[in-house]
């Protein structure tokens, strides 16, 4: 079941965190891969998949005359979106529609590139990618801290810390909490006593980094 859940947050990050053209542009996103077991490089896109991707603008008209508007206030649904761009596409010349299968094929060779180039180098540690990495954590560890929550009934709480380079390598710390106590007003562990966490906690931590990352 875990493995399930892992392999459903890939596709959720596949499609939201990383909605570009290659997946490996994701901090975390080979990460997920890793731990899910879930290694395939992206799929090429189909011809008319490729036509609709490069003309969105040149659709828009021809998909918004196609689309009967709902109450629920929502643009244009994939299918519909998907129907005008295949009848599009097969109005186009042979040619140009191989063309479009072309590059479509092309382009995942070098997704595939990039995305087996990511899996097998590992992270990048320049201090830019290290801070995308940092920028970035509260999504990743968000995600699997509320899965944890969902299969075991159980409050999380995570604290990082060490140089970042925002602050020019200084010592900081974050944090991230799962879970409200059950008190008048529901508060997380961190607010439940912030002055006692500062310093039980996060002031506690930052001294034991100053030893982790000071040499002796």
């Amino acid at each position: 079941r875990i493995t399930r859940w892992l392999k459903y947050r890939v596709r959720k990050l596949n499609k939201s965190i990383v909605r570009k053209a290659n997946n490996a542009d994701s901090p975390y996103y080979v990460l997920m891969a890793r731990l899910a077991g879930s290694l395939k490089p992206p799929k090429a896109r189909q011809a008319y998949q490729q036509f609709q991707h490069e003309r969105v603008a040149d659709l828009r008209g021809a998909t918004t005359n196609q689309w009967k508007p709902k109450d629920d206030g929502k643009g244009p649904k994939a299918g519909v979106r998907g129907a005008v761009a295949r009848e599009a596409f097969k109005a186009l010349p042979v040619a140009e529609q191989k063309a479009y299968a072309k590059r479509a094929t092309d382009e995942a060779a070098e997704r595939k590139a990039d995305y087996l180039k990511a899996l097998n180098d590992g992270p990048e540690t320049t201090p830019e990618a290290r801070q995308k990495c940092i920028d970035n954590l509260g999504g990743f560890l968000g995600a699997i801290m509320k899965g944890v929550t969902e299969y075991t009934g159980l409050q999380s709480l995570v604290v990082v810390g060490g140089p970042m380079p925002k602050y020019n390598g200084e010592i900081s710390t974050l944090h991230l909490a799962v879970g409200r106590n059950n008190a008048t007003v529901l508060v997380s562990f961190p607010a439940w006593d912030k002055d006692r966490f500062q310093t039980e906690v996060t002031d506690f931590m930052k001294d034991y980094l100053q030893t982790a990352y000071s040499e002796s």
